[in-house]
């Protein structure tokens, strides 16, 4: 889409995009071959975007003519009022290879052996290329109490009380998974993928395990997230307050604005913050794979 946008627009019209990482540069790699079908290769189309607009500070991107970082935004939300009566913990994003579910999934069946109460609860869909992991998944569930809840675009979800969050990812652009738990007051555990450093500072905002962390470190990270549960509420506040002074909607929506209104673009600058966080009408939903609402 983005060759075919870039191919045919008129001279004048400027080209922003607005990339979330790595994973969207390889896909726009991967569509070499179309792009020479049209005679419009990605080579082309990074010759004649006008600007990229990153989430985060990559350390590489491809040779675009301007380069912009305007991180994700979200909107406060009020902190749970208490902790949960046994462990609770949070999945949210697309269900797909790239978001590690099955490390995830290992991880919590440690916890389950000996917090036989804990629960997990996973907010999603899979698209249908990614049916076959969706189904695997909830077979390696089986027997748990892993909770598939579907996708939830109002994310009121972010109202109930959870141990903690988790997030792991290959090639993360900024993650609205963290900062939406962040926001929310829910300790998070992540792992170290594209801009998620930006956002939980290790034993200060939160867990920050290592980009390959399997279920056995991060298990170990939850069991340590459970034996420290006033440190997490600290960690917690901490998070919460730093998505309040560095990631706001507001922030976000200025560092658009200005890139919008045509200011001039002459190298890697970091900018301020606009996001779908906390937008009240969700768009179209795209065809997904159903999942049952509960294996246990």
């Amino acid at each position: 889409m983005k060759l075919l946008v870039a191919r045919f627009a008129t001279a004048p019209l400027r080209l922003i995009d607005v990339s979330p990482g790595h994973y969207a540069f390889e896909e726009l790699e991967a569509a070499r071959a179309f792009g020479e079908s049209i005679a419009f290769t990605p080579d082309d189309y990074e010759a004649r975007v006008d600007m990229l607009v990153l989430k985060y500070a990559a350390p590489a991107h491809p040779p675009y003519r301007a380069v912009r970082v305007i991180s994700n935004g979200v909107a406060l939300r009020a902190p749970p009022a208490a902790s949960p009566a046994h462990p609770r913990f949070l999945v949210s994003g697309r269900i797909a290879p790239s978001k590690r579910l099955e490390a995830i999934v290992e991880a919590f069946a440690a916890i389950a052996q000996a917090q036989p109460r804990a629960e997990l609860h996973v907010f999603g869909e899979a698209e249908p290329r990614h049916s076959g992991y969706a189904e695997e998944l909830a077979r390696r569930a089986a027997g748990l109490a892993v909770h598939f809840r579907g996708a939830v675009p109002s994310l009121a979800y972010l109202d109930e009380s959870f141990t903690a969050a988790i997030v792991l990812g290959t090639h993360q652009g900024l993650p609205n998974a963290v900062l939406e738990a962040m926001s929310a007051g829910i300790p998070v555990i992540a792992n170290d993928s594209g801009g998620t450093r930006e956002l939980v500072i290790p034993g200060h905002t939160g867990w920050l395990l290592p980009e390959d962390a399997d279920g056995s470190t991060l298990a170990a990270a939850l069991r340590e997230c459970l034996a420290h549960p006033a440190e997490a509420r600290l960690s917690a506040g901490r998070a919460r307050s730093r998505v309040a002074e560095h990631f706001s909607l507001a922030a976000m929506a200025a560092g658009y604005l200005r890139v919008l209104g045509g200011e001039p673009a002459p190298g890697h600058e970091k900018m301020d913050p606009w996001n779908s966080a906390s937008v009240p009408a969700a768009p179209p939903r795209s065809p997904s794979v159903p999942l049952p609402t509960t294996v246990a």
